[in-house]
């Protein structure tokens, strides 16, 4: 790709040459980066989430909180609705998930204490009607956790898994998650800001 793109320079007359190109080609291989400190989460109004996508970070808001589920949004209006801390579906991002309301209870009884299966609608590619099986593996405390949980994920239509795992402080709320939710994404990082 940095060949091919000294190449097109060397071969194009410099008179010719739109130099807002390269502020493009800049912005396109840097990382956007989100620094949050104490500053930062004593100026924020609202609870807030920090994700981060492979070199890709933002802050999503939490927009309300209803029976559990908590929705966060972006500044480019995406969403990110998840259930002690589990991404149960997503709105306007490159890969989005939605669980299926049909067996939800099978979630909300579950999640994180034991195993359970649902199933799934991926985007980009798509797949309707998956099964996706969350196996508990294990649960723990360590000094940055009061809970820490594990889980082997799986979809069983597309043969995929991967490990996911939840922290949650002493009211058992969530701090930080490791998730893969589309094999076709890298994995979300999400940092929690309650702010109530």
């Amino acid at each position: 790709m940095n060949r091919l793109f000294l190449c097109f320079i060397v071969l194009s007359s410099c008179s010719s040459i739109d130099y807002g190109y390269f502020d493009v080609f800049l912005e396109g291989r840097e990382q956007s980066r989100v620094d949050i400190n104490k500053d930062y989460i004593e100026k924020a109004q609202y609870s807030f989430i920090k994700v981060k996508q492979g070199k890709q970070e933002a802050t999503f808001v939490l927009l309300s909180s209803n029976n559990g589920i908590e929705t966060w949004i972006g500044s480019n209006y995406e969403r990110i609705y998840t259930f002690n801390g589990l991404i149960i579906r997503t709105f306007g991002l490159d890969q989005d998930i939605n669980f299926s309301q049909i067996d939800f209870e099978n979630v909300i009884s579950n999640f994180p204490n034991s195993s359970f299966s649902t199933i799934i609608n991926l985007t980009n590619p798509k797949l309707d009607a998956g099964l996706l099986k969350m196996t508990h593996l294990e649960s723990f405390s360590d000094p940055a956790c009061r809970l820490k949980v594990t889980y082997q994920s799986l979809i069983k239509h597309i043969c995929t898994n991967s490990k996911n795992t939840f922290c949650y402080d002493e009211m058992g709320r969530p701090i930080r998650t490791q998730q893969m939710i589309n094999p076709a994404s890298k994995e979300f990082y999400l940092e929690f800001y309650y702010k109530f």
